[in-house]
């Protein structure tokens, strides 16, 4: 059986740090929907930075993605899932689900390619002040991006609540992992 992790929470939460946690101790394969948008930009010229104009490119160049193809992100991460397929992996962790497709139709479409895979949806929620330790104002807070996944429950939530230590977080996810890998 295939298990896919789907790691979503706001921006600074500690989506990569889940990611790296469950990748380095747990064996986890690592992917971001974002990667594709950051490539293209990094070829467009972007300086990779994530500062507050790069985190509006970021958004406004995936947006406009999203109303050309909604799916185009998610489609080009699943082509990437089914080669990893064949090639043997069989634990799969999503770092930044941000959009309901990312969760719904990334599921419906990867149980078509791999019927026996199961699928956990996992909240970080952190503590961070965004507004002063990242460079965010209230047009990126309250973009699409950060919102839209406010309603729907997961099925883990994961705190992210102690600064200066992950071992709070670590603990966590083995729980997780050994919960979700006994079944």
């Amino acid at each position: 059986m295939r298990k896919f992790v789907l790691v979503s929470g706001k921006a600074g939460a500690g989506k990569d740090t889940v990611a790296r946690i469950l990748s380095e101790k747990h064996g986890f394969k690592d992917y971001r929907y974002a990667d594709s948008l950051k490539e293209v930009l990094l070829h467009a010229g972007w300086d990779g930075r994530k500062d507050l104009r790069g985190r509006k490119l970021l958004q406004d160049v995936g947006r406009a993605f999203r109303r050309w193809d909604v799916n185009f992100w998610v489609d080009k991460l699943i082509r990437s899932v089914a080669d990893d397929i064949g090639k043997g992996y069989d634990k799969f962790c999503i770092a930044d689900v941000r959009h309901r497709n990312e969760l719904f139709y990334f599921r419906n479409e990867v149980e078509k390619l791999a019927p026996d895979s199961e699928f956990v949806h996992v909240r970080v929620v952190g503590v961070l002040d965004l507004l002063k330790l990242r460079e965010m104002d209230e047009e990126t807070l309250s973009d699409v991006s950060e919102t839209e996944l406010d309603g729907v429950a997961p099925d883990y939530l994961i705190h992210n609540t102690v600064v200066g230590s992950y071992e709070f977080l670590e603990v966590q996810l083995d729980s997780l992992v050994k919960e979700i890998l006994s079944d």
